[in-house]
């Protein structure tokens, strides 16, 4: 006699978790005070990680520990049904055998029925995630809420990787500029490109020092921080890291940025009408009180490849 459904489901029951139709699984914190969910795709990353991180709050733990609670109950009620059928199977064959072995003749029959209601199954939906990532460093494909993270497999984090695909949209914004083939779209296209590369500095400055000032224990350090203004990112950065953000730049090249800066405000604010403040400040000599600012092509192409060399040393010297 052959072993029973229950013996041949072993001492464990297999389940496959449910992947998103991209292929990705999903995962989440083990931090009781972070608990929030993202996705990866198996295959890419490194292989045998013995450690995983939160992309959120880079808590490191091993990875089996990322199962959702989705996962588990999902796990539980695939294991309790497959169970519930295993037993139904060998039930069944047990009432067969019965019956064939009952006899049909004389006055009194006998015949055995199973019956048996429907096995619910545990339904499993994905969340839809904002962000794909592709890691730089180790290949690994993953999805976040917002744009800042580590990777959940190396551990990097992508501050540096989300300001080189903004700034690459600046430029593609210039390339757009040149054959707009209208003067006003030109002109428009040419400010946003400087406002959204001073945008994405200031975001990319933010994370960074929040980053460092998670891991130092003192988070309250990253309060307020900004970067649209450098002069004050200067002294802010000095007061909290002891660094120099004036260092970081090239003979010539911190007042050139610091007065692109204050012109991406004047757009921002003033409609690209110089104020006193802009004239005062910026020292810019075909600044005229009243009339509109000009930006060329040129200067914020310049400005782009200043604030790639800057991140990169700031994010080795932070």
């Amino acid at each position: 006699m052959g072993r029973s459904h229950l013996e041949q489901l072993g001492g464990q029951v297999a389940t496959r978790i449910p992947r998103d139709a991209d292929g990705y699984i999903d995962r989440e914190c083990p931090s009781g005070s972070c608990s929030k969910e993202f996705k990866l795709l198996p295959g890419t990353g490194l292989s045998a990680q013995s450690t995983g991180f939160c992309p959120y709050c880079g808590h490191g733990a091993e990875p089996s520990q990322f199962t959702t609670k989705s996962q588990r109950n999902f796990a539980l009620a695939d294991a309790r049904a497959k169970l519930i059928e295993a037993h139904r199977k060998d039930l069944r064959a047990m009432v067969n055998s019965v019956n064939s072995h009952t006899s049909s003749g004389g006055f009194i029959s006998m015949r055995m029925e199973l019956r048996s209601t429907p096995i619910p199954r545990n339904s499993y939906s994905h969340k839809d995630l904002e962000t794909n990532i592709v890691c730089p460093s180790c290949d690994l494909h993953y999805a976040i809420y917002g744009k800042f993270a580590f990777c959940p497999d190396c551990g990097k984090h992508n501050s540096t990787q989300m300001l080189d695909v903004n700034l690459g949209l600046v430029e593609r914004q210039l390339v757009l500029a040149a054959i707009a083939g209208d003067q006003d779209l030109e002109r428009h296209l040419i400010e946003n490109s400087l406002e959204d590369a001073v945008s994405a500095f200031d975001g990319f400055g933010r994370e960074l020092v929040r980053v460092k000032a998670t891991a130092l224990g003192h988070p309250s350090k990253a309060d307020g921080f900004s970067f649209q203004s450098l002069t004050a990112a200067e002294k802010r950065l000095l007061k909290e890291f002891s660094v120099s953000l004036k260092a970081l730049f090239d003979n010539g090249d911190f007042d050139f940025v610091v007065t692109m800066f204050l012109r991406r405000h004047v757009f921002a604010h003033s409609m690209g009408v110089v104020d006193s403040d802009y004239a005062a400040r910026s020292g810019d000599p075909t600044a005229i009180v009243g009339r509109r600012l000009r930006v060329e092509p040129t200067e914020v192409r310049r400005l782009v490849a200043i604030l790639k060399g800057v991140a990169q040393r700031l994010e080795q010297t932070l």
